[in-house]
């Protein structure tokens, strides 16, 4: 997080480097301090919650943050068709049916182990949960690098393993 202190008149601003929802890089203003210790203050204390993972910017269902993120992610990267449908595949028949509901901040180790479990008992060969596991893991990154989330969840747990071709 980035953030620099202003002088605005008899007062100062704090100002706010970071990403909105649409990964924009957009600045955020923060005013009305009578001193710049003050200011430093404040931008010391934000940018010590965020990295101690206090502060969570996006509290949005999964469900709505995977949506949001193929039609912005796809779109902007200009992905081939093949694995954007590839991803929409993922997202819409493995990953929000069995987690969708679950917010993003609610998300830990035992949720997406829970995911895996439900695939293995639908038949989901090691390689496809593995490409499942990739998808979610992208989006997660992809929202580390938005400042959405605070680290990437897919972190938490080990890959599924690849089938072995006999």
């Amino acid at each position: 997080m980035k953030g620099s202190i202003v002088k605005r008149g008899n007062t100062y601003s704090v100002v706010i480097y970071a990403y909105n929802t649409k990964g924009e890089y957009k600045q955020q203003w923060l005013g009305g301090f009578r001193t710049k210790r003050e200011a430093e203050k404040y931008l010391k204390d934000y940018n010590h919650k965020l990295h101690r993972d206090d502060v969570f910017i996006n509290h949005v269902k999964l469900s709505k943050y995977l949506v949001n993120w193929l039609d912005t992610y796809a779109v902007r990267k200009g992905l081939a068709d093949n694995t954007i449908n590839g991803y929409k595949v993922n997202v819409y028949n493995h990953i929000i049916p069995s987690i969708g509901d679950y917010y993003l901040d609610d998300i830990n180790a035992s949720i997406l182990d829970k995911l895996f479990e439900d695939l293995t008992e639908k038949g989901l060969s090691g390689t496809s949960q593995r490409y499942v596991y990739r998808v979610l893991h992208k989006a997660f990154e992809t929202g580390v690098k938005r400042r959405e989330m605070p680290f990437n969840f897919c972190d938490m747990i080990e890959p599924p393993k690849c089938s072995k071709i006999e």
